[in-house]
């Protein structure tokens, strides 16, 4: 991806960055959107307060645990291919998370967005940098 940036359009470009912004919402909706349904999710599955932490907490384990391995896997594979297999692969967790019927399917659908969505910050941020060249010393 390095070197890219000189050779596409200002239009492209900003296109990419907007498709980046729009990963972005999309990102930080799905991480939140359980904390808003948690009240009526339990009521229907019986959870208490340590459980509904658990639920909560439960993406951020793996997104924290995966950051630093999806900016590795940023630097060392085709990052066009490899954020859109992540997007995709978070947004079939998000998905699926509707259909989940029990405290550990759940846990596990959050956990797996969570490994999905880890690849937002170092991904995003490898191909915003790639737009810039290095200044050159005269």
């Amino acid at each position: 991806m390095a070197g890219i940036g000189p050779s596409i359009s200002n239009a492209r470009r900003w296109t990419i960055i907007g498709l980046l912004f729009a990963s972005g919402f999309i990102n930080y909706l799905d991480r939140a959107i359980v904390s808003v349904a948690l009240p009526v999710i339990a009521l229907e599955l019986h959870l208490g307060p340590a459980a509904k932490g658990v639920l909560l907490s439960a993406f951020f384990w793996s997104y924290a645990l995966m950051s630093l391995p999806m900016g590795w896997y940023s630097d060392r594979y085709n990052l066009r291919w490899f954020y859109a297999g992540a997007f995709t692969f978070w947004s079939l967790a998000c998905g699926f998370t509707g259909l989940a019927s029990t405290l550990g399917i759940l846990i596990v659908l959050r956990v797996l967005m969570g490994v999905g969505e880890s690849i937002y910050l170092p991904g995003g941020m490898k191909i915003a940098a790639s737009f810039s060249t290095p200044k050159t010393a005269a």
